[in-house]
């Protein structure tokens, strides 16, 4: 349950959006079908999505990175809106190298995934492929 989505109706409701694999499991619990109560832990995932602790993937994002096969660091750099150059400039490192490591010929240090994630305003897992 880590796609889970949540957004605003116009009317205020809030609403939730996942996976219907998900769905079908947390029904299935619900109704006493599975010995796993996945209902609690669902209820755990989104107290931490309304904390802003648990990561979301927004869907431009998931679909760059799934369907069009850009990597996640370029799919979160293009759902930015930011080129590889104000990207690289941002975390003060050079073009060449970040191009590197977006197209995966290169690994970049712990220490740069997190001025990544920070500057994509994500987490260093959710730009780790």
């Amino acid at each position: 349950m880590d796609r889970i989505q949540t957004f605003k109706t116009p009317s205020g409701d809030e609403m939730v959006i996942m996976p219907k694999a998900d769905y079908d499991q947390l029904l299935a619990e619900h109704d006493g079908e599975s010995k796993d109560n996945g209902t609690r832990d669902a209820r755990k995932v989104l107290c931490r999505v309304q904390a802003g602790t648990e990561p979301l993937i927004p869907v431009e994002v998931y679909k760059m990175n799934k369907i069009e096969g850009l990597s996640r660091i370029r799919a979160w750099r293009s759902y930015r809106g930011l080129s590889i150059a104000a990207l690289a400039h941002k975390i003060k490192k050079s073009q060449p190298y970040l191009t590197q490591i977006e197209n995966g010929t290169r690994k970049g240090t712990l220490a740069t995934m997190a001025k990544l994630a920070t500057a994509l305003g994500t987490t260093v897992d959710c730009i780790m492929d």
